[in-house]
């Protein structure tokens, strides 16, 4: 399948896994997670109290150790913008 018709989990599984890998981000003491939330939403505030917005989620989040994220990484399918 030509890359331009990746969707995002073709993005992930064929161009992006097997550079995380190559880099080593499976070894330790570095780990990646996938599809992790990594804020709890906005806090939304209005006349009934606050309330929590909706999680993000990120595609991958790269830790130089369990405890110490470094980066997230946020997959598209091809030809969408990065931002």
């Amino acid at each position: 399948m030509p890359q331009t018709d990746y969707n995002e989990a073709d993005t992930c599984l064929n161009l992006i896994n097997p550079k995380l890998f190559q880099a080593g981000w499976h070894e330790p003491p570095h780990s990646l997670t996938r599809e992790r939330p990594f804020t709890d939403g906005r806090i939304i505030v209005d006349q009934s109290g606050h309330r929590r917005g909706k999680r993000k989620i990120a595609d991958y989040v790269l830790r130089y150790r369990h405890d110490y994220p470094i980066a997230v990484v946020e997959a598209k399918r091809a030809g969408l913008p990065a931002s």
